[in-house]
């Protein structure tokens, strides 16, 4: 009974030992920083989309974005892959930015040497069939990727996960044969297997809001709006 009681003991003290954190102020702010990036990973789980610069291309971008000729540019200060794709998508000219990285074999897009000559492959963005879907009410209101509200009400807004933002598109519902013009101002769909997201309004022009999907044609016409 004596040992017994001794380990009761020892193991008491060892318990009542170990280190308490007695700093509250410190403890808050380990919840409060714990609660931010939760609450940042549940927003781009609700939309993923945005927060993506405009000139983003997924893997399949590599497809659409077929090569028409090659082109050259010299660096000047400050110049960066993402600043001289925007440039040139100013003046209508195409470029993935994955294609420039991978062309020059650039190890950092974001540092470059004034004077260097890059190489600059230019695309003709290829149109596409797939499956279009709708968004509306849970996103009405909110920024786009665009950054501009989201009108669930405007027919001529869909997300497209790979055109460069403000690209002009004429979107064709296959089954029905109507026929809309739109303007890239979104990323998405997110969901495997579909091409192209609409606005509610968009989708009852196409005559697919009930059934919520349809087989479209998705052709690019490259009139930038932003």
């Amino acid at each position: 009974m004596v040992v017994r009681g001794a380990g009761q003991i020892l193991f008491a003290f060892a318990i009542f030992s170990l280190p308490v954190c007695t700093d509250v102020s410190y403890a808050n702010r380990e919840v409060k920083s714990v609660s931010t990036r939760v609450s940042r990973v549940v927003k781009h789980a609700m939309h993923p989309g945005q927060g993506k610069s405009a000139t983003h291309t997924g893997k399949r971008g590599m497809h659409l974005c077929r090569v028409l000729y090659e082109d050259a540019h010299m660096v000047v200060e400050g110049d960066s892959i993402p600043k001289i794709v925007s440039r040139l998508q100013e003046r209508w000219i195409w470029v993935n930015p994955e294609q420039v990285v991978k062309k020059n074999r650039l190890r950092d897009p974001d540092k470059l040497t004034p004077g260097q000559i890059l190489k600059i492959p230019v695309c003709r963005w290829k149109e596409e069939e797939g499956i279009a879907s709708w968004y509306g009410p849970g996103f009405h209101g909110k920024p786009m990727a665009s950054t501009k509200k989201f009108n669930q009400n405007n027919p001529s807004v869909v997300a497209h996960r790979e055109f460069p933002m403000g690209t002009q598109v004429i979107v064709t519902n296959l089954e029905t044969g109507k026929s809309i013009t739109a303007w890239v101002m979104d990323r998405g769909p997110y969901k495997k297997g579909r091409v192209l997201d609409l606005s509610r309004a968009g989708a009852e022009v196409l005559g697919m809001k009930e059934k919520g999907t349809a087989w479209v044609k998705v052709v690019p016409i490259y009139q930038p709006r932003i």
